[in-house]
């Protein structure tokens, strides 16, 4: 995704793209079957230039707990500031604060490539814990029931290891 920056005036400027997940070479692409949506905003200044990127799409997901397939909204920004010269002191406290990008450019730059940058921000939008719902109650361990759709008559007794040896004691007595 490639952003021509020669002619751009001073200022904001925004800019929406529809893109397919094929345009960002992700792994496991059956993940982002959905156009993704990426909005950039671009705040330039004569020697900085702020650029802000929220992508938003649709994803397919298989949850942790019960293994159901289900879709989510997901949308991630990130910010990245290219500077011909050392970014001037607000934006390097700001920077230094939130760990975002400085990139360094020059001013013969036409054209700025931000398909690395969104692909980054697509991944980091995914969450690290991936559940249908919050309150998901998973798999039985012994018969492997959803427990979403159903219940059933497994008792699960769960017991450390460690006391193990006490269990011995009381089965001797």
């Amino acid at each position: 995704m490639k952003l021509k920056i020669a002619h751009l005036s001073f200022g904001l400027h925004d800019f929406d793209f529809e893109e397919r997940i094929e345009s960002f070479e992700v792994e496991g692409p059956e993940r982002f079957p959905r156009t993704i949506f990426v909005h950039v905003k671009v705040d330039k200044e004569p020697s900085n230039m702020m650029i802000t990127l929220t992508v938003r799409t649709k994803a397919h997901f298989v949850c942790d707990r019960c293994l159901g397939e289900f879709d989510r909204e997901i949308e991630e920004s990130s910010r990245i500031l290219y500077s011909r010269e050392q970014p001037a002191l607000e934006y390097s406290e700001y920077f230094r604060e939130y760990d975002d990008e400085v990139r360094p450019y020059s001013p013969d730059m036409d054209i700025l490539d931000l398909t690395k940058d969104v692909r980054d921000t697509l991944l980091l939008a995914v969450p690290m814990k991936l559940l249908c719902k919050e309150e998901c109650k998973g798999l039985c361990p012994i018969c492997g029931a959803n427990l979403n759709k159903e219940t059933c008559s497994c008792k699960v007794e769960t017991i450390d290891p460690r006391w193990e040896g006490l269990k011995k004691l009381l089965q001797d007595s």
